[in-house]
């Protein structure tokens, strides 16, 4: 854990302006978290498996510490580690902080969508307004000829807007693998460990109704509190599986209604800007040139055919690689 090398300087440590006013440096802050999420977990029974010092480089405890929030039961937390969390998550999000040598945490900052309605859009045209590090500019996003959908290439926990959408697992309780780099462990970690804890709720609630083996179904939607995300909600889906890579008619159609179902949960929330994410195409196999217009499609349909729970809601499909956006530019017209 330790780097000799001294290759990151105190700088790196402090991080774009984070503990200037005689605090905490971020790193301090990550190991105070490591440490009392060891404790926790001594508490309850399991092993110290890591101990990291003060030698580690920061992108070093970053790791260790997001790989015991994906790890972590939805206990109750401590007031003071939710402190510590959201001001380092808080921080990480908004640009204020760096980590050097973690390519897993995007220094974008946030990206506000506006919607199609806003003042500072264009009329039947969605833009965003970017944040970094306290200096914000208006930017156009690119647009659907028809107007109202959009598409955003980045990392949909840097998205301010009414909702984003989470590809979901049955268990609805986030990627517990550590450090894995799906959606669902993305949002799960940006969002701290009070989402587990809200989805932990939600699932009790779920077998108190439906029995104690209950497991979400493909296509539904379930809504929390985006907590330290800056958006507002996030929508829970459970995509199909395509274990094959060659969806059935019926898996098409599951992954139609998990955007629809998504969709009426957000309206039913009063949502006016909307970020989808490419639902069901990571480990669960769809592939995204198949995806894609089944998306875009189910999106158009929707909006067209919602009436006035529709009207002024913008819509931006969220991906993260060049090669899916060339596949929804294609599936988008643009």
């Amino acid at each position: 854990m330790a780097d000799p090398t001294g290759r990151e300087t105190q700088a790196a440590r402090t991080s774009f302006g984070y503990g200037r006013d005689g605090g905490p440096s971020l790193h301090d802050d990550l190991l105070a978290l490591i440490t009392m999420l060891l404790a926790e977990r001594a508490m309850h029974g399991g092993s110290m498996m890591v101990r990291p010092s003060r030698s580690s480089t920061t992108a070093e405890l970053w790791r260790v510490f997001r790989g015991l929030v994906n790890t972590r039961e939805p206990w109750l937390a401590d007031p003071g580690f939710l402190e510590v969390q959201d001001r380092v998550l808080q921080a990480l999000i908004s640009g204020e902080a760096r980590i050097e040598g973690a390519p897993d945490v995007s220094d974008d900052g946030v990206t506000t969508v506006l919607a199609p309605s806003d003042g500072d859009a264009a009329p039947g045209r969605q833009g965003v307004v970017r944040s970094y590090g306290g200096v914000r500019a208006v930017e156009a996003t690119p647009i659907d000829p028809r107007g109202r959908v959009g598409l955003w290439r980045g990392d949909i926990t840097r998205l301010a807007v009414d909702a984003i959408v989470n590809a979901a697992n049955a268990r609805l309780l986030g990627c517990w693998q550590p450090n894995h780099l799906c959606i669902d462990n993305a949002i799960h970690t940006f969002a701290g460990v009070q989402l587990r804890i809200a989805c932990a709720e939600m699932v009790a609630n779920l077998r108190r109704e439906f029995g104690a083996d209950y497991e979400e179904p493909t296509a539904r939607a379930r809504v929390t509190d985006a907590f330290n995300l800056p958006s507002r909600r996030v929508i829970h889906t459970v995509g199909p599986i395509v274990a094959d890579g060659r969806p059935t008619t019926a898996q098409r159609e599951q992954l139609a209604q998990c955007y629809r179902a998504c969709l009426d949960a957000a309206a039913d929330e009063g949502a006016r800007t909307v970020a989808l994410c490419t639902v069901s195409t990571g480990v669960f196999g769809f592939p995204v040139e198949q995806a894609a217009p089944i998306a875009v499609q189910t999106v158009r349909d929707w909006l067209d055919q919602s009436g006035e729970r529709g009207a002024g809601v913008g819509v931006v499909f969220d991906i993260f690689s060049i090669r899916d956006e060339v596949i929804y530019r294609d599936a988008l017209g643009m």
